[in-house]
């Protein structure tokens, strides 16, 4: 669909930024007026002498941003923005359903835990459990208590943390 005028629909796009900077992007995107969602989870982190609750960003370096097709390069008005995630040469656009999924397995918490099976690399999976609707995904690889999972119609790796439950 060929989109040149600022009347057309808007589609989520995602953005690559620099590491560590994804919800100050995302800050910084929703003062120039750009629709954006950085999903975040709260973790509880440890140091030697406190512990903290934090907002951890679910897709290291990358904010979702919702915008037409003509106004795409505003993001790089943005310091911390790199570039846009590309899939088959063209920039990848994420449905409505995709972020509404992602936003209420956030509020469910079901993006930052599953069970630990006996997972293992090449293994299909289904995402169900994780807020998609008849999404399979394959294991890339685990490593201690993360689990990364292609999910080749998205086009994307999502991280899983696992917690093994303790009968």
């Amino acid at each position: 669909m060929d989109i040149t005028s600022d009347d057309k629909p808007k589609h989520w796009y995602v953005v690559y930024t620099k590491p560590r900077a994804e919800k100050k992007v995302a800050t910084q995107l929703n003062e120039m007026g750009i629709e954006c969602y950085c999903p975040v989870r709260r973790e509880v982190r440890q140091w030697s002498d406190r512990k903290k609750k934090i907002d951890v960003p679910v897709l290291p370096s990358m904010v979702l941003v919702s915008l037409p097709v003509s106004k795409r390069r505003r993001i790089f008005e943005c310091p911390n923005t790199v570039r846009y995630l590309f899939w088959d040469g063209k920039p990848a656009i994420v449905s409505q359903q995709e972020v509404d999924a992602l936003k209420e397995s956030l509020q469910q918490g079901k993006v930052l835990s599953s069970e630990v099976k006996h997972l293992r690399p090449g293994q299909r999976i289904s995402m169900e459990e994780f807020g998609f609707e008849e999404e399979e995904g394959e294991i890339k690889y685990i490593s201690g208590n993360h689990c990364w999972v292609i999910m080749k119609s998205m086009g994307f790796v999502v991280k899983l943390r696992l917690e093994s439950k303790q009968a």
